[in-house]
């Protein structure tokens, strides 16, 4: 079953990604830290100064599913489950949760007590209301169908059609209960394994009464939930303002007075606020600065790699010549050594399996996709097109056509390296740059590009959430097709329903690791890297982790405002000084 459309987010990094490598000037005379780390209890107060490179559409979580907007849903609205640091999903705005045997029907009891920021309780009716005004058929949310199993969806977000053929919605989602003030049950109409890695995403998480039962575009700039920040102000394209949530109910969180997220900010000009002072936190940095920080011993002990959410690849559309001979696609995948493609990214890691690090299943000792020329030109030879390499005779005949986005690291550091390597066992490809909109239009129709970059960033750390949207047969389409590599292959197929039911994650494992197979074996993708990040934060800076599902979460962060204000300094050196002119850190 596949899970609906989402928007891509990989791509924006990899604009990103292009925009930093053209910026590699001025960046030396690297500054230390500002003043040094102290340990202690955590303190209340003080305002943490962010950047982003991006802009924010929207704040409302039915409809908000971007990279840029999702740190701030996770500071001002609060779903029922989240997964931990350690990959467990446990309960959050719900105080307890159970589930049937059969995987049919989970039972949440709610915290007592728990405020909206405009002051009135949180209970069953509001959660309610909420699931109900995110998969209304109206409202935009770009994957209702992550909650397809809940009981009663076809009817409430789909429609059905009465005997005149008129489509009829149902007033009410059937499948969600309220069984009390505090008591909510959600019934499926089958096992659905996701469920509950969905359910940690913001699309259901509640929303204040103001928000009403229908989406109302206008809603955003007045976004209200029960997360531990609350929305102060938002300028567009400028900045947004967050203050604490005083009602918040985890017991001293949090620590902050607000959050300053400042937006629009190229990444260069980051790295400049953040050596001053002026950012607490930096993530986003091109790859000289990245090599920079890192060799900097100054430096190392206040950064972090985020583990890879993401993988990107080459798709082979297994529908269109030369890419429907498997033999060639296996021959495409041995001869390309990602690990040299990548190796002037820090920030990436070479691939052989589809599911990144960070996402359950993915087994770094798992015999994938490997470089090897003598096999590709093997496979060649089977594919009906010998090649000699010493003559450079043979190969396929005619050269084919790779699809990039222009002005992308694909476009301009990856693609002549894979040109290079491909031709050495006669594959000959042709690099056509096109605008973004021109490459999503290309690669997501039926029969228009035999070869094409391909990239996916998790929802949640489960596999389906790979396999189903991209290598599915039901995510194939004429258009705006997912599935790029129009691959089609039935015990793949009959794996993925079988693992979304699958309720034992043994089971689930073992099912998922044959796709992994199937996938190395049929090469509708020639895998490539995982991606990560590199983040940065002040010494003064507590409680900043990393992990596996959570981006740029700073819930917990506290601030050494003795640290900050320049009172404690480094060695002897004047910089704290120098920062407390620069700046009066107690005004805000």
């Amino acid at each position: 079953m596949i899970r609906g459309c989402r928007l891509r987010r990989t791509w924006a990094r990899a604009g990103m990604v292009a925009s930093m490598l053209l910026s590699a000037a001025g960046c030396e005379g690297l500054q230390g830290p500002v003043g040094e780390r102290r340990e202690g209890p955590p303190q209340r107060g003080g305002t943490l100064e962010l950047a982003n490179y991006g802009d924010v559409r929207a704040l409302d979580p039915a409809v908000s599913f971007d990279q840029v907007a999702i740190p701030f849903l996770q500071l001002i609205f609060t779903p029922l489950v989240d997964y931990d640091k350690h990959g467990h999903i446990v309960p959050l705005l719900a105080q307890s949760l159970e589930m049937s045997p059969d995987g049919l029907h989970y039972a949440f009891r709610l915290r007592e007590g728990v405020l909206f920021h405009d002051g009135q309780e949180l209970t069953a009716g509001d959660v309610k209301r909420s699931i109900e005004r995110a998969l209304d058929h109206e409202t935009p949310c770009p994957a209702p169908s992550f909650y397809a199993s809940i009981a009663g969806y076809e009817g409430f977000h789909d429609g059905i059609k009465d005997a005149a053929g008129k489509l009829v919605f149902a007033p009410h989602l059937e499948g969600v209960v309220i069984e009390g003030r505090y008591a909510l049950r959600i019934d499926l109409s089958e096992p659905d394994a996701t469920f509950l890695p969905a359910l940690t995403l913001y699309f259901l998480a509640p929303v204040c009464p103001s928000a009403g039962s229908k989406y109302a575009r206008d809603w955003n700039n007045r976004a209200c939930g029960s997360g531990p920040f609350r929305l102060e102000s938002w300028s567009a394209s400028r900045e947004i303002v967050l203050r604490r949530h005083d009602g918040y109910f985890e017991p001293g969180l949090p620590y902050l007075d607000g959050i300053r997220w400042s937006l629009l900010v190229p990444p260069l000009s980051q790295r400049f606020k953040f050596e001053k002072g002026e950012l607490d936190h930096l993530r986003q940095m091109h790859a000289h600065d990245l090599r920079t920080y890192r060799s900097d011993p100054r430096w190392q002990p206040f950064g972090q790699w985020e583990p890879a959410k993401g993988v990107e690849a080459v798709f082979l559309n297994t529908r269109m010549k030369p890419f429907d001979n498997v033999e060639l696609r296996r021959a495409f995948a041995a001869a390309v050594d990602w690990k040299r493609v990548v190796a002037a990214r820090p920030d990436t890691v070479a691939a052989t399996q589809v599911l990144p690090p960070a996402v359950t299943g993915h087994d770094a000792a798992f015999a994938g996709q490997t470089y090897d020329p003598k096999r590709a030109l093997a496979h060649m030879n089977r594919a009906g097109f010998p090649f000699d390499p010493a003559t450079g005779r043979g190969g396929y005949p005619d050269p084919f056509t790779f699809v990039v986005p222009t002005d992308t690291a694909v476009a301009e550091a990856f693609a002549p390296i894979l040109q290079q390597q491909l031709a050495k066992v006669g594959l000959r490809m042709r690099i056509k740059q096109v605008s973004y909109t021109a490459y999503l239009a290309e690669t997501s129709q039926r029969n228009r590009a035999a070869l094409g970059y391909q990239g996916w960033t998790m929802d949640f750390p489960d596999a389906s959430d790979f396999f189903e949207p991209t290598l599915s047969s039901e995510a194939i389409q004429d258009e705006e097709s997912q599935n790029r590599a129009f691959f089609s292959d039935g015990e793949l197929d009959a794996l993925l329903k079988r693992a979304h039911r699958e309720l034992d994650p043994a089971a689930r494992g073992a099912m998922y690791k044959r796709c992994e197979e199937i996938v190395r074996d049929q090469v509708p993708w020639s895998i490539g890297f995982y991606s990560r990040w590199y983040e940065l934060t002040q010494p003064y800076v507590h409680n900043y982790a990393v992990d596996g599902k959570h981006t740029e979460d700073v819930r917990a962060v506290w601030i050494d405002a003795v640290v900050r204000g320049g009172k404690l300094t480094a060695l002897g050196s004047k910089k704290g000084d120098r920062m407390a002119a620069l700046r009066p850190w107690g005004r805000r």
